[in-house]
């Protein structure tokens, strides 16, 4: 889908695209980033549709917005972690989602913050490929996956995301299951999903961090 022409998306970093994305998703049809644009959202982007999603070719980059009323989520307690400041993109009970070659960025990197860039829940196949986290601070997992049966995450690169703020947090790459059965997940656990050829480095907390809390990192946590 054109998101320039049919739905008013600039891609230019500045302007808030979210309300043309979403659109788009709503409409029923995956959105496509195009090429080596910036798309600046404010909100939680969910995935309401069966084979769905956001694609790219791995040049296009999602950020999301750290200003206030923006991914500005600072409640470090799981009820909040799906809400729309929380979350980048969220699908719930969908068949075949996918998110596949984009770069999510959290903008500026603001420490303190419990935001992270997607997350599925009670999924059926699930595509996750191709895609670039970065500069996220307390994300419990950056790809989160509760509930969900069948698909692959693979070909991920994550990388450059560090805390040392107050409060408790673990910054995890890929994580499962934390939240099964909460906050309307199915609690059926997840299975048959493949996890493969992702890359997963730099993920780092500083010293006053590390006095509290200790070295609270994971690459894949299952």
């Amino acid at each position: 889908t054109n998101l320039k022409v049919k739905y008013g998306a600039k891609g230019d970093g500045i302007t808030d695209d979210t309300v043309a994305i979403q659109a788009i998703l709503n409409a029923g049809e995956t959105v496509t980033l195009e090429s080596g644009k910036t798309y600046l959202i404010s909100q939680r982007l969910d995935i309401t549709k069966d084979g769905t999603g956001l694609v790219s070719d791995g040049t296009a980059t999602l950020l999301m917005s750290s200003a206030a009323g923006g991914f500005d989520n600072i409640d470090a307690s799981a009820a909040a972690r799906y809400q729309s400041n929380a979350v980048g993109v969220l699908a719930v009970g969908v068949d075949s989602p996918i998110v596949e070659g984009i770069h999510f960025i959290y903008q500026d990197g603001v420490d303190g913050r419990y935001v992270r860039p997607m997350a599925f829940r009670d999924c059926d196949n699930i595509t996750v490929r191709d895609n670039e986290i970065s500069h996220f601070t307390k994300s419990f997992n950056l790809i989160h996956i509760d509930d969900c049966h069948g698909g692959a995450i693979s070909s991920n690169y994550i990388h450059d995301c560090s805390t040392d703020a107050d409060g408790a947090a673990q910054i995890t790459g890929i994580g499962t299951d934390i939240d099964s059965g909460q906050f309307g997940a199915s609690g059926r656990g997840s299975s048959y999903l493949v996890i493969e050829n992702n890359r997963i480095a730099d993920l780092a907390v500083g010293d006053n961090f590390y006095a509290k809390y200790g070295y609270q990192t994971d690459g894949i946590n299952i």
